[in-house]
């Protein structure tokens, strides 16, 4: 089994730049990978006062991208954390694809970290 983690200088606030640098690594260094990691909170940043304008609605861009890639290169991806906006609030969302694009599960974080002033501007995961 080959797995990768994959590890990149994420741009604050910028979900199409990170998704283009997703795309383009995993094309480049990553075929032929059973499993793919990407890195938390890809998809914004740790751009925390700004989530609220740009955070992704239930997952669905994200989620939507992620499953194009996972088909597309034919590997399995837990896709780090995103930020990720319900009706409840705004969490650290990890979930994970399977090759196919089938959505296999998703956690959010539940222990929020204080000396990032996560606990401001997210919401805690309840335990399982």
């Amino acid at each position: 089994m080959k797995i990768k983690i994959l590890q990149f200088e994420i741009k604050e606030a910028d979900f199409e730049a990170n998704k283009d640098t997703i795309e383009s690594l995993i094309s480049e260094n990553y075929k032929n990978t059973d499993i793919i990691v990407l890195p938390e909170m890809w998809n914004l940043g740790y751009a925390l006062t700004q989530l609220n304008q740009l955070t992704d609605e239930a997952m669905a861009k994200c989620y939507d991208f992620i499953s194009r890639l996972a088909k597309q290169f034919n590997t399995n991806i837990v896709a780090g954390s995103i930020a990720n906006k319900t009706e409840k609030g705004i969490y650290n969302t990890a979930f994970s694809v399977a090759r196919n694009g089938a959505f296999l599960n998703k956690n959010d974080k539940v222990h929020l970290v204080p000396m990032l002033d996560e606990p401001q501007y997210l919401t805690a995961g309840k335990d399982n």
